[in-house]
C-alpha cells in the first residue's frame, strides 16, 4: 500500500474516532458539570437482567421493564431515571420474575459526585482519550509506512478507553450505539495484542520466545470478539446472550493472558537492551522500559485500590492526579523511540520534557485548564471564581520555582556545564590572539560537556580540514563565523558518556560560536589597529586607535536591498564619540537600521556603543533576532547590566521587509524619525513609547508598523542634528529639518544625506560642534 493511500485511510480513521469521541466528551462533561450530579448504578447487565443473588427486593435473573413507573428499554434510559434522584431514597422498580411483573424496591446506593470525582471524570474520559488518539495519529503520520507506527496507534487507542460508560451510546442510533459496543471492547484486546507484537517488532534479531505471540494473539483476540459480540446482544439481541455468555473464557485465563502478554513485552525489551551494543538502540530501550514503567505503575495502584474495595478518588487528590497524569508517558515515550533520529538518555529526556512543560506555553495551557476547571467543576460560584483568579495569579511563580529546584536537586551537572557555557563570554573578552581564543573555547567546552577529544582549526593558517565541513558519529563541529566568514572551528568528539548532543546543548554552543567570532573579530580588530598607531604618541594614539575601532564598527558603504537604499553618515564632535548606526541583513530582502546616542562623548561614550553594537549584532546573528520589541527589551537588559547608574542610550530601530515593503519601527527614548511620503507636502513624525536603554532593567518598548512606497523617504538623526546651534545660539530645530527634506524631495539617498549635513553647516555658520551628528537615510525606490 502507498504512503499515499495509507495517509488517506489514516484521514477517514481520523475523522470517524474524533466524531464519535466529541459525542462522547460533550456527553461526559455534561454529566460531570451538572450541579445535583449523583451517581447511581443498579447491579443490571445491558439486557436489565440483575446480576446478584439479592439486592433488596431484586432476585438474580429478574428482568427491568420500569423505573419509578416510566417504562425503561437500555441501561441509558435507567441511568437517565436514577442518575438526579433525592438521596438515599429507594428506587421503585417494576421487574419480570417468571413471567409475572412485580413491583419492588431497590436500596438506594447512590453518592454526591464531589470535586474529586468530577475532575477524575474529565481526567479519565475526556483528557486522557483525546490525548492518547491524537498523539497515536501523529505518530502514524509521520511515519506511515512504518508497521510499528501503526501498532502504537492500536495500543494508543486501546489505552484511550473511548467508551468508559457504555450505556451512554444506548442514547444514539442503534446502528452507531451497536457498532461501538461491538468495537469497543475488540479496540480494547487489540491494544495488548498490539503491544505484544511491537515488543517483537522492535527487538527484532533477539527475541525472547518468539513463537509465543501467536497463540496470546489468538486468545485475547478471540476475548475481544466474543466480549463485543456479547456487549452487542446485550442490547439489541438478548436471545443471542446466553448462547454468547457459555463462550466466555474463564476470567482468570484471558486476564492472565493480558498481563502475560504485557510481561513478555517487558521480558524482551530487557532481553534485548542486555544484549544490545549500539548506544542509540540502548538509550531507546532505556526510555522505553523507564516510560513504561512509570506509566504503567499507575494502573497498578488502580488495581490494587480496587481490590481494597476503595475508590481512586478516595485517595488525596495530588496522589491520584499525579497517578494519572503519570499514564500519559506511556503514548508520550512510544512517539519519542519512534519518531527522533537519535535518542538522548534517560535523564536528558526527562529534563527536556520538563524543560518543554514549563515554557511559556506550557505554563500558558496549565494556567488555562487549572482556571476553567473551577468554573465548570465546583457548585459554589464565588468558590469557583476564587480557585479561578488563584491558578491564573500563582501558576507562573509556582512553576518556575518547581523547575529551578528540580534542575538543582536532578540536574545538578547539567546546569553547571549550561552555567560554563554561558559564562565563557567573560574570559574569552580577554583575550587578544584568535587562536588562543579558539583554544579557549574548546577547553571550557570539552571539560563541560565531557568530550572524549577536542581539536581547533584556525582560517588565517591553514586550509579546513575535512572534519569542518562533516558530521562524524556522535560529534560535533562548532563553526565560528564573522562578518567577514569563517574564523576558525572546534571538533568535539563524542561524548565520553556515549550520548549524543542534546539540542539545548547546541543551541547553548552557537551562542558560544557567536560570542567566540565577535571576541575573534574583536581581537583581530585591536591588533590590526594597535599595529597602525604603534609610531604615534601615547595619548594621541589611544584617540586614534579608538576613532579607528569606531569607524570600523559602522558600515562601510550604503546599502541597496529589497527596493530601499541606505545612506547614513555620523560626525563625531570630537575625535570620538558615542553615536553611532548600523545596518544588519536579516535575509535576502530584510534589514535592520539603527541608530543610538550614548548620553556623554570621548572615551567611555565610544567604548559604551562597541558594546552596544557587538551585543546588537550577538542578538541578531544566527537566526536569534525575534522582533524589534523583544531585541530593545534584551539590548536594555544587557546595557543596564553592564554600565553605571549615569549611563543611557538613546536608541531608534527599523526593520524593514523587501516583500511585503512593510515597515516597523520602535523607540528607546530617541528623536522621532522624520518620514516625507512621495504624494505629501508635510513631513510626518513617527515615534513609539519606550525609555532610554540603561535607565531601569525591565522595560516595554513599543513596536508600531506602516508600508513605503516608492518615493518615499525616512530619515533617522540623533540630537546633534536638530540641537546644532549657530552663532547667536540658536537651534537648528525639527522645523529647518523638515524644510530641508522638502527641498530635496527627489533627491537620491546618498546625495540628500549630504544635503542635510550641508544646510546643517550652513545654519550653524562655523560655530563649534557641540554634539555628534548621525544621519540615516532610507529613500524607497
Amino acid at each position: 500500500m502507498s504512503r499515499s493511500t495509507r495517509l488517506k485511510l489514516l484521514a477517514l480513521l481520523l475523522v470517524l474516532v474524533a466524531m464519535v469521541e466529541l459525542r462522547l466528551t460533550w456527553s461526559t462533561i455534561v454529566f460531570a458539570s451538572w450541579p445535583e450530579s449523583v451517581h447511581f448504578r443498579l447491579p443490571i447487565s445491558d439486557s436489565l437482567v440483575v446480576g446478584p443473588a439479592e439486592f433488596g427486593g431484586l432476585r438474580k435473573g429478574d428482568r427491568v421493564v420500569e423505573v419509578d413507573g416510566i417504562a425503561v428499554a437500555t441501561r441509558w434510559q435507567v441511568h437517565q431515571q436514577v442518575i438526579r434522584r433525592p438521596m438515599g431514597a429507594p428506587v421503585r422498580v417494576t421487574v419480570e420474575r417468571g413471567g409475572i411483573r412485580k413491583v419492588v424496591e431497590a436500596p438506594s446506593r447512590s453518592w454526591q459526585l464531589g470535586l474529586p470525582e468530577r475532575l477524575y471524570t474529565v481526567m479519565q474520559d475526556v483528557v486522557t482519550p483525546w490525548f492518547c488518539i491524537l498523539l497515536g495519529f501523529f505518530v502514524v503520520w509521520r511515519r506511515p509506512m512504518d508497521r510499528m507506527a501503526w501498532l502504537v496507534l492500536v495500543i494508543m487507542m486501546g489505552q484511550a478507553n473511548i467508551l468508559a460508560y457504555l450505556f451512554f451510546s444506548d442514547q444514539w442510533h442503534a446502528i452507531l450505539s451497536g457498532a461501538l459496543r461491538l468495537t469497543n471492547p475488540m479496540w480494547q484486546r487489540a491494544g495488548e495484542v498490539a503491544w505484544i507484537w511491537f515488543c517483537y517488532d522492535f527487538c527484532a534479531g533477539r527475541r525472547l520466545l518468539p513463537w509465543l505471540r501467536w497463540p496470546l494473539t489468538v486468545g485475547i483476540a478471540y476475548q475481544g470478539l466474543q466480549s463485543g459480540f456479547e456487549g452487542l446482544a446485550g442490547v439489541h439481541f438478548p436471545l443471542w446472550l446466553p448462547a454468547l455468555q457459555s463462550a466466555r473464557l474463564p476470567v482468570w485465563l484471558w486476564v492472565g493472558m493480558a498481563w502475560f502478554s504485557m510481561l513478555l513485552g517487558f521480558a524482551n525489551l530487557i532481553y534485548r537492551l542486555l544484549g544490545e551494543t549500539a548506544p542509540d538502540t540502548r538509550r531507546r530501550l532505556r526510555v522505553l522500559l523507564t516510560g513504561m514503567v512509570l506509566g504503567r505503575g499507575p494502573l497498578l495502584i488502580v488495581d490494587i485500590v480496587g481490590m481494597l474495595g476503595r475508590g481512586i478518588t478516595s485517595l488525596p487528590v495530588p496522589v491520584w492526579v499525579v497517578a494519572l497524569s503519570m499514564t500519559f508517558l506511556v503514548p508520550l515515550t512510544f512517539a519519542y523511540v519512534l519518531i527522533v533520529e537519535r535518542a538522548m538518555d534517560v535523564g536528558v529526556v526527562v529534563r527536556q520534557g520538563l524543560q518543554y512543560a514549563f515554557a511559556r506555553r506550557g505554563v500558558d495551557a496549565l494556567r488555562a485548564v487549572l482556571a476553567i476547571l473551577p468554573l465548570t467543576l465546583v457548585d459554589n460560584r464565588w468558590a469557583a471564581i476564587g480557585w479561578s483568579l488563584l491558578a491564573l495569579l500563582a501558576v507562573g511563580p509556582v512553576v518556575e520555582r518547581l523547575r529551578d529546584w528540580i534542575d538543582r536537586r536532578f540536574f545538578r551537572e547539567a546546569v553547571q556545564a549550561e552555567r560554563v557555557l554561558a559564562d565563557i563570554g567573560q574570559q574569552l573578552r580577554a583575550l587578544t590572539d584568535p587562536a588562543e581564543v579558539l583554544r579557549a573555547v574548546a577547553e571550557r567546552v570539552s571539560a563541560a560537556l565531557h568530550a572524549t577529544e577536542a581539536r581547533t582549526w584556525l582560517a588565517q593558517d591553514s586550509a579546513a580540514p575535512p572534519w569542518v565541513n562533516t558530521m562524524p558519529g556522535d560529534a560535533m563541529v562548532l563553526k565560528v563565523a564573522g562578518a567577514a566568514g569563517l574564523l576558525g572551528a572546534v571538533y568535539l568528539g563524542p561524548r565520553k558518556s556515549q550520548e549524543p548532543y542534546s539540542p539545548a546543548e547546541q543551541q547553548l554552543l552557537e551562542s558560544v560560536a557567536h560570542q567566540a567570532a565577535l571576541a575573534m573579530e574583536n581581537a583581530a580588530l585591536a591588533r590590526t589597529v594597535a599595529d597602525e598607531a604603534a609610531q604615534r604618541e601615547r595619548i594621541q594614539r589611544e584617540l586614534e586607535i579608538a576613532k579607528d575601532v569606531q569607524a570600523r564598527l559602522l558600515p562601510k558603504r550604503d546599502v541597496e536591498i529589497g527596493g530601499l537604499v541606505i545612506s547614513g553618515v555620523c560626525r563625531p564632535a570630537q575625535s570620538i564619540g558615542g553615536d553611532s548606526y548600523d545596518y544588519i541583513v536579516l535575509g535576502d530582502s530584510n534589514v535592520l537600521v539603527t541608530v543610538a546616542d550614548v548620553a556623554g562623548k570621548g572615551v567611555p561614550a565610544a567604548l559604551l556603543m562597541s558594546n552596544l553594537q557587538a551585543a546588537l549584532r550577538g542578538l541578531t546573528s544566527g537566526g536569534a533576532y525575534s522582533g524589534l520589541a523583544e531585541t530593545l527589551a534584551r539590548l536594555n537588559e544587557l546595557v543596564f547590566d553592564s554600565t553605571p547608574s549615569n549611563r543611557f542610550i538613546t536608541f531608534f530601530a527599523v526593520a524593514y521587509e523587501g516583500g511585503s515593503r512593510l515597515l516597523r519601527y520602535a523607540s528607546a527614548g530617541h528623536n522621532p524619525a522624520a518620514l516625507l511620503r512621495a504624494g505629501s507636502e508635510r513631513v510626518e513624525w513617527i515615534r513609539t513609547k519606550g525609555v532610554a536603554l540603561g535607565l531601569r532593567r525591565k522595560g516595554a518598548f513599543e513596536e508600531a508598523s506602516l508600508l513605503l512606497a516608492p518615493g518615499d523617504c525616512l530619515v533617522l538623526y540623533t540630537d546633534g542634528v536638530t540641537e546644532a546651534v549657530n552663532t547667536n545660539g540658536e537651534d537648528f530645530g525639527e522645523t529647518r529639518l523638515e524644510q530641508a527634506m522638502e527641498q530635496g524631495r527627489g533627491l537620491a539617498a546618498v546625495t540628500l544625506r549630504d544635503s542635510l549635513v550641508q544646510a546643517v553647516d550652513a545654519f550653524a555658520g562655523g560655530a563649534m560642534q557641540h554634539d555628534d551628528i548621525t544621519l540615516v537615510v532610507l529613500r524607497a525606490v
